[in-house]
């Protein structure tokens, strides 16, 4: 692990996935939920989850990482804002969720678009005629929204979990994790680079 993860720079990056090999991808195959421990007051969650997106950006996704620490080859672990964000925040989605999701993107670097006013019919029908690209943080429930971006995979990731406190969750949404592998040695002699 956390050498050489599958992962390109061109079709093979398209979709929501952190690709195989690094060190996100087991953790977006499950399902997660708040710690036992984490409050529920909403200002109180909020506040809590903001100190730890700045926290985690400052940490571990503001740096490059090289964490094989091989001397022959180096495999640079960095993480980049994704281009944009539509929030789609439906019904019955908490405030203070849709507050923190805004935030995460915003600790990213991310330029967002937030969408509350449309009805979802009108929503989801942009979606399905290609009028909305990039991912969507779904916050709540809109009927329909998740086949109109199944059948538009390529183009439309949907991610539709739960809004959580933690920001190794929450931030990886907003980022593209990158493996960046450097050759140090050529026929068997260190110091010559290629790529």
């Amino acid at each position: 692990m956390q050498r050489q993860p599958f992962g390109g720079w061109k079709a093979s990056v398209v979709g929501a996935g952190l690709k195989a090999g690094g060190p996100g991808h087991v953790a977006q195959l499950g399902r997660w939920s708040d710690a036992l421990d984490v409050p529920t007051n909403p200002a109180v969650w909020l506040t809590r989850a903001c100190r730890d997106d700045a926290r985690v950006r400052a940490a571990e996704l503001a740096l490059n990482h090289h964490p094989s620490g091989l001397v022959v080859e180096s495999n640079v672990l960095r993480h980049r804002p994704i281009e944009h964000l539509t929030i789609r925040v439906g019904g019955g989605a908490p405030t203070h969720h849709a507050s923190h999701v805004q935030g995460a993107a915003s600790v990213a670097g991310v330029p967002v678009t937030l969408s509350t006013r449309d009805a979802d019919a009108d929503f989801v029908g942009q979606v399905a005629a290609g009028r909305l690209t990039g991912r969507i943080r779904l916050v709540g429930s809109s009927a329909g929204l998740r086949e109109a971006a199944r059948r538009r995979l390529r183009r439309v990731p949907l991610l539709d979990g739960p809004v959580l406190a933690s920001a190794r969750r929450e931030l990886l949404t907003v980022v593209t994790e990158q493996s960046v592998s450097e050759t140090h040695h050529r026929y068997g002699h260190i110091g010559h680079r290629t790529r």
